[in-house]
């Protein structure tokens, strides 16, 4: 699929400018055609952990060579 393609590793960033992470997947609802959300592996720094979460599909504002979403990520935004 071309919209996988066009996601897979593409850094996301939120309102603030502020870099996430990067998508390594994707949530496709086979049955409906749609994109429900975005995997993204999350930047913690170097000596902190990375986690995965998963940002609904809705809070994307725009998609270039970076992903834009609407909010400010906070601890318990996304999960």
């Amino acid at each position: 699929m071309r919209i996988i393609k066009d996601v897979i590793n593409k850094e996301v960033v939120n309102s603030q400018a502020t870099i996430i992470g990067k998508v390594v997947d994707i949530d496709f609802d086979t049955t409906t055609n749609t994109l429900e959300s975005l995997i993204i592996v999350t930047n913690k720094g170097r000596r902190k952990s990375s986690e995965e979460i998963r940002i609904p599909f809705e809070e994307v504002s725009r998609i270039g060579d970076k992903i834009l979403i609407r909010k400010p990520l906070e601890n318990d935004s996304y999960s």
